[in-house]
């Protein structure tokens, strides 16, 4: 039998994750599957999360749409989840699937009953993981009973988490999910533990992850920890919501300061930061807490909020004016196409498209912005210090990019091979 564990190391912070699974009778029966670790003080419940999960269980139950049994600790059942389950089932990701896996949870059992009645193969991980995971085949007129957790754990075979099938589709349940795939469930941690397990075990290496959820819980922004899962898709009663990714809104966000800028840009570049969140929440549906989490937590540091305006940093073609700190490197690099190479190599690296050229600090970040242009791209030196030297202006715009208005093909090499 497969149960889960969460256990302490007496001479650590660390929280050991890992599911145990009994062989026997005696101690020596234990043998444990690693997942993870994590520092003690940060598996503890966020009280940001805390907070929104007290929020929607107070909302659903208020506004009269939780049920049995109700919303407040748990999973919220919820007024609907028939429909959400049959707006699931209409869309070709459910369709297609043969073997999907959905949480034990009641607001989930619609789709369980779903799956088993379309004659697919249900894969359902019981209560808190106390017995592992069931498979339950499809058998005509025990549907209802067996999308039950009771009629699960009499009609459903036990398995080893090796031993599950590659599953198609994953349906969770969430207390709340937002746009970019953020969910939230009730706070024991057992849906990420089911997804780890699964992923670990390489039964879901390209499945889509899907919420039924009611439209109460679809919400501008959930906070997210390293360890937790996004999903693809929330489906709801009365829609469904494809998830957008971090790099769709960044992307966005560069559109619209780089490019193609509201008219209250200034000269340095800063557009409100209340007006920037109105154009992204009117083109991707996403708000304000989105919006400063991705240009905050950007890898390439596009952005820089300052006194409730934002701005890009590097990449403008529309002119605007921004003073960096002096280049800290002595040698740049530059990837490109052979074409294009052979070109610079003769007239130096002039800006297309853009008011500056970029330059990367290492071979490796030069090989992999040259990717975008060609399969293998081709690798040119710059040698910055003897450029700065003689009056060539080099800037640094962020770890990773470095802008100049022009390179001279005198400072320029190739790298072979």
């Amino acid at each position: 039998m497969l149960t889960d564990a969460v256990r302490l190391c007496s001479k650590s912070d660390y929280l050991f994750l890992y599911a145990e699974r009994h062989t026997g009778t005696s101690k020596a029966g234990f043998t444990n599957t690693f997942y993870g670790c994590l520092r003690k003080r940060d598996y503890m419940k966020s009280p940001d999360k805390q907070v929104m999960r007290e929020s929607i269980w107070k909302k659903m139950k208020m506004a009269g749409v939780e049920r049995f049994p109700y919303a407040w600790g748990r999973i919220p059942n919820f007024e609907g989840a028939e429909r959400a389950a049959s707006r699931l089932g209409t869309l070709d990701i459910f369709k297609n699937a043969r073997t999907v896996f959905v949480a034990p949870d009641s607001p989930q059992t619609p789709v369980r009953e779903l799956v088993l009645r379309q004659g697919k193969t249900l894969i359902m991980p019981t209560p808190r993981l106390r017995s592992g995971f069931l498979q339950v085949n499809p058998v005509k007129g025990t549907e209802a009973k067996a999308s039950t957790i009771r009629g699960a754990l009499t009609q459903g075979m036990s398995l080893p988490e090796d031993n599950i099938p590659a599953v198609d589709l994953v349906v969770q349940g969430a207390v709340a999910v937002d746009l970019m795939g953020g969910r939230i469930g009730k706070g024991g941690g057992y849906g990420d533990r089911e997804i780890q397990i699964l992923r670990t075990n390489g039964k879901i290496p390209a499945s889509p992850i899907v919420v039924t959820v009611h439209d109460m819980q679809v919400v501008d922004w959930v906070p997210q920890d390293a360890w937790d899962f996004t999903v693809d898709s929330i489906i709801t009663p009365t829609r469904v919501l494809m998830t957008i990714t971090r790099e769709e809104v960044s992307k966005y966000i560069s559109y619209i300061l780089r490019h193609h800028p509201p008219p209250s840009i200034s000269e340095s570049g800063f557009v409100p930061l209340n007006e920037v969140t109105r154009m992204v929440r009117k083109k991707l549906g996403v708000g304000g807490q989105v919006v400063q989490s991705v240009a905050d937590s950007d890898s390439k540091g596009r952005f820089e909020i300052s006194h409730e305006k934002i701005r890009a940093v590097y990449g403008h073609s529309y002119p605007v004016s921004i003073d960096l700190n002096p280049a800290d490197i002595h040698v740049l690099y530059h990837g490109t196409t052979e074409k294009a190479a052979a070109r610079i190599l003769r007239e130096g690296l002039n800006p297309k498209g853009r008011q500056k050229v970029h330059l990367s600090p290492t071979i490796e970040v030069a090989h992999e912005v040259g990717k975008r242009h060609c399969e293998v791209p081709v690798l040119l030196k710059v040698d910055a210090k003897k450029a700065l030297e003689n009056g060539v202006s080099i800037q640094k715009a962020s770890n990773i990019v470095y802008v100049a208005d022009h390179i001279p093909p005198q400072y320029i090499s190739r790298i072979e091979g």
